[in-house]
């Protein structure tokens, strides 16, 4: 038995090392003044943790370790990223670099990451150039940011525009989606002016999330036995594309531990929405989307909890005052778009 807690602590300590760089906590994980502590996050983990079936703790702290482990995006990644950006001769043309672009209509990603990217700019005295745009994000999960955000900015464009959509991320469905949705957009709106828009993307990692590819798709797709268990058959959605197999993906390393996540993310997440009273019609047990059980995302990041991940990791608070703490204690706390 002192062999097993001793490697469930070991998954919990390895969850607090990587929670020290998140910056979404609010008090009581962290002190009046902002402060967090390593022994503080293991007291935090730990509590997150209890609210899962006992028999299902351990298996859960080693898959959480594992992802944010590998898909947690830190904060001096994401300045790599930015400044690695200025290496493509598209971007950097002799000192003459891409124009950044400030339209995102909520969060705060694209701010402070533009913030990165001009601080470099200062730093190398590279100048903008004035006919070439770049637009920059982190992840891009659905695809619904980034094409409501230059969907507004194409409304005002009156002259020629290039602009290079540069993301950490995408999902490759969601990026084949976005392309299209953003080329029929420019067509309707400059068909018959003299304007032309010229799109080119950069994407430096892509994630699988293609229906044909789903065996080895790289977000929580369940399959059809799944559903049929005892817990989650009451949830079953008729006409949904389950899973049809498995295969190696880059979240995945065997099928055991992905039915297990997706069942664990499912089970506790329908008692998340249980909970709530007037559930908004994008929440869903895998994470936000319009669409059946949840987007499934299991990319997290320093700076904030994306929404499309499962609310298991983000639903809630960690505040006994506040009135969702009755609904759950969240892993990785979200900041809504009215608190930044």
């Amino acid at each position: 038995m002192r062999f097993f807690v001793g490697i469930m602590n070991h998954y919990i300590d390895n969850i607090a090392e990587k929670l020290l760089g998140y910056k979404g906590f609010h008090y009581p994980v962290v002190d009046i003044q902002g402060n967090k502590t390593k022994q503080n996050l293991i007291s935090h983990i730990t509590v997150w943790l209890n609210q899962f079936d006992e028999n299902e703790r351990e298996t859960l702290a080693r898959l959480t370790s594992y992802l944010l482990d590998n898909f947690f995006v830190e904060e001096d990644e994401e300045i790599f990223y930015i400044k690695s950006l200025f290496q493509d001769s598209s971007i950097n043309q002799n000192g003459l670099v891409a124009t950044p672009l400030i339209i995102q209509g909520n969060g705060r990603s694209q701010s402070e990451l533009v913030q990165i990217y001009q601080n470099y700019v200062d730093e190398k005295n590279y100048r903008y150039n004035p006919k070439l745009f770049i637009y920059l994000d982190d992840f891009m999960f659905s695809g619904g940011r980034v094409f409501s955000d230059l969907s507004n900015y194409f409304s005002r464009i009156q002259e020629n525009n290039h602009i290079i959509i540069s993301l950490m991320g995408a999902f490759s469905y969601s990026l084949w989606n976005c392309r299209n949705k953003i080329q029929i957009k420019i067509n309707e709106l400059y068909s018959n002016k003299q304007v032309y828009v010229k799109i080119d993307w950069k994407i430096y990692t892509e994630f699988e999330n293609r229906l044909s590819k789903n065996y080895c798709s790289d977000i929580l797709w369940p399959m059809e036995g799944t559903l049929n268990l005892p817990d989650l058959n009451l949830y079953k959605l008729d006409g949904f594309n389950y899973r049809s197999g498995f295969s190696k993906s880059r979240l995945f390393l065997n099928n055991d531990d992905r039915l297990f996540l997706e069942k664990i993310c499912l089970k506790y997440g329908y008692k998340i929405i249980e909970r709530c009273t007037n559930v908004h019609t994008t929440t869903r047990p895998l994470g936000n989307s319009f669409y059946n059980y949840g987007f499934g995302g299991l990319i997290f990041n320093y700076r904030n909890c994306p929404n499309n991940v499962p609310l298991i990791f983000w639903w809630g608070s960690n505040n006994q005052e506040n009135p969702m703490f009755q609904q759950w204690y969240p892993l990785i706390p979200r900041r809504g778009y009215n608190n930044g």
